[in-house]
Order: C-alpha cells, then sequence, then structure tokens
C-alpha cells in the first residue's frame, strides 16, 4: 500500500467518526429567555443586567457539567457558583500533590522529589485527621512532607493569608488575619538571627501588585526584628488597598524582608 492509498484510508476513517458538537450560546437550540417573564433575547447577554421586560435581575451562567450558558436568576446562579467551588476544590485536590512533587524535585533535585512522594502519603493520612479532605489539607501536608511542620511560622504565615483571603470572600474580619500572617513573617525571620539577620525591611505590595500612598511611603522602611514585634507596622496604619470587594479597605498585602548587618 503506497503512502497515498494510506493517506486517504487514514482520512476516510476520521471522517466516518461520529463528532460531538455543542451549541454555542447564541444558537437556536439553546432557550435564551428570561427566567422570570419569558422574555426572549436575540443573543445571550454578555454579562449580569436587568431584563428589559420586567427589570428582574437575570445572570448568563454556565452551569457545572455543561459547555454553555444559561440566562438563570441571581439566586440560581449563586448556587452554581457554589457547585463550581466544589468541582474546582476536588480538582485542587487531586491535582496539588503531583505540583507540589515537581516544585519539589524542581528546587532540591531528583533526591527531595523522592522523598516529597514517600512523606506525603503518611503526612495527608495524619493532616485530613484534622482538615478533612480539602484542598488546606492537602497545602498542608505538602509542606509538612517538605520539612515544614504545621506548627512552624512558614505554614501558619501562609495558612493566615489564606483564612484573610477567604474572610474576604464572605465579607469577615480579614484584619485579624492579616495581622497574624505579618506577625508569623516576623517569627520566621527572627529565627535566621544566628546568620547576621537583626533588622526587617518593608516591601509594598498590594492585590494585584498594586499600592496605596500609604504603603508606598512605608516602602523601604527599616527597622529593628526586636522592637518591630513589639509594635509592628504592619499591616500598615491608613493602608487603603483593598480585598476582593472596593470596600474592604486596609487589605495590606506588604511584607518584610531580611536586612543583613552590614547593609544598616
Amino acid at each position: 500500500m503506497g503512502m497515498i492509498d494510506w493517506l486517504f484510508r487514514k482520512n476516510q476513517k476520521t471522517n466516518n467518526e461520529p463528532r460531538i458538537i455543542d451549541a454555542p450560546d447564541n444558537s437556536p437550540k439553546i432557550d435564551i429567555t428570561c427566567p422570570h417573564c419569558a422574555h426572549h433575547f436575540e443573543k445571550m447577554p454578555s454579562r449580569k443586567r436587568k431584563c428589559p421586560a420586567c427589570r428582574e435581575w437575570i445572570w448568563p451562567k454556565r452551569p457545572p457539567g455543561s459547555t454553555h450558558k444559561r440566562l438563570v436568576s441571581v439566586e440560581q446562579a449563586e448556587v452554581w457558583e457554589a457547585e463550581w467551588e466544589k468541582v474546582s476544590e476536588r480538582r485542587a485536590i487531586e491535582k496539588a500533590p503531583e505540583s507540589y512533587a515537581k516544585n519539589a524535585g524542581y528546587w532540591g533535585g531528583e533526591t527531595a522529589e523522592r522523598a516529597f512522594r514517600k512523606n506525603f502519603p503518611s503526612a495527608h493520612a495524619k493532616v485530613k485527621e484534622r482538615h478533612g479532605d480539602t484542598k488546606r489539607a492537602v497545602d498542608i501536608a505538602a509542606r509538612e512532607a517538605m520539612g515544614h511542620p504545621e506548627s512552624s511560622a512558614y505554614q501558619q504565615k501562609l495558612l493566615a493569608l489564606d483564612d484573610a483571603w477567604a474572610a474576604s470572600k464572605t465579607d469577615g474580619d480579614y484584619m485579624k488575619h492579616l495581622i497574624k500572617h505579618h506577625r508569623e513573617q516576623l517569627r520566621e525571620i527572627k529565627i535566621d538571627n544566628s546568620i547576621g539577620i537583626h533588622h526587617v525591611r518593608i516591601v509594598a505590595l498590594g492585590s494585584g501588585g498594586r499600592f496605596c500612598p500609604a504603603c508606598k511611603a512605608m516602602d523601604g522602611e527599616i527597622f529593628k526584628i526586636t522592637d518591630e514585634r513589639k509594635h509592628m507596622h504592619l499591616p500598615v496604619d491608613g493602608c487603603t488597598c483593598t480585598g476582593l470587594e472596593d470596600h474592604q479597605t486596609g487589605f495590606c498585602l506588604c511584607y518584610y524582608e531580611c536586612v543583613f548587618d552590614d547593609e544598616v
């Protein structure tokens, strides 16, 4: 059989295979009507808006398990968002261990990756007893497998930041978690005193890499660790950086940077 005959048969076989074509958002197969009054739209709205007929809020949302959007009420959209969060959580739980293993190998070589793969299952089993089958449990177990116990400053620093973002998402008290995050940063740096680190420098940072004038004014300021632990300058007083919502001011993500004694 020649090359031309082989390609012809291959293409014929491929063309005979059934194809699944999903309907686009504006296809006639999809009912683009208001869930409140059945008003028909010519095309799928691109964002949340009010129906021009009944003035009720509608939201174009894609339900879990589907590849195209539906027009739903705000209440139904919130239900689907909660379901999507569960889907995302499960995907993260499944993918995170392999990602951590590759990260350990990138920084520590094959030996570190093998050690992680050996230590992670037992660490995860213990952490799951305290935190359940969650992404948080995977993160804690992964860091323990890399030599950072849950009680360590490194772990507590990251967990406090996670809690701050979670509180911002529910419009809760994120400030107490940010304060703990900065305090654990200092505790982590304090451990390095023996190698000639007794000062810290403030580095300005905000959500999305942007920071407010108050944070900018503190950028580069140097303080003794002993003094800073007594009276922290982070979160910055008067900070107007925001969390997930514009009214959540004071979400200061500035951080401490080690300063060697010969730099002061």
